[in-house]
């Protein structure tokens, strides 16, 4: 049985606000899909931008099989308590050689927590949105869907 872990990027505040407007919480999403793709699988959240975050009791991070880090409202340019704390989380992950999917800003946080550069869009935030996407053989064969 493999054990999951989603690493979601919102505050508690922003995650509240996404709910009461009807949205759904980012890892919620990312986990119901896991548990779709994997059957079976142990899938756990956490919530590295609050304070009180921790693993659940008895598990490291090294137990772990694998990992999807959400994206987020924040910016990994502002150096704020609840930035800094997800970037020492995936350094965290990244020592324990974990296979991690970023997703844009889980993307941007594993690249700072490699030592690289996230810079500022000058020309505003970028959204982009996927139509009639279709796996290939190449793509099926690709380690990510293992």
């Amino acid at each position: 049985m493999k054990n999951l872990l989603v690493v979601e990027g919102n505050t508690a505040q922003s995650r509240a606000l996404h709910a009461r407007v009807g949205g759904t919480i980012a890892s919620d999403g990312y986990a119901q899909l896991l548990r779709q793709l994997c059957p079976g699988a142990n899938v756990h959240i956490v919530f590295p931008a609050d304070a009180d975050a921790q693993l659940p009791d008895g598990i490291n991070l090294g137990d772990f099989d694998g990992a999807v880090m959400t994206g987020s409202a924040l910016h990994v340019a502002q150096a704020t308590p609840e930035v800094i704390r997800q970037i020492d989380f995936a350094r965290a992950m990244l020592k324990t050689n974990i296979p991690v999917f970023g997703s844009c800003w889980g993307l941007q946080i594993l690249t700072v927590a490699s030592g690289g550069t996230v810079r500022k869009n000058p020309r505003g935030r970028e959204l982009g949105f996927g139509r009639n996407i279709m796996r290939t053989q190449l793509g099926l064969a690709h380690a990510m869907y293992e």
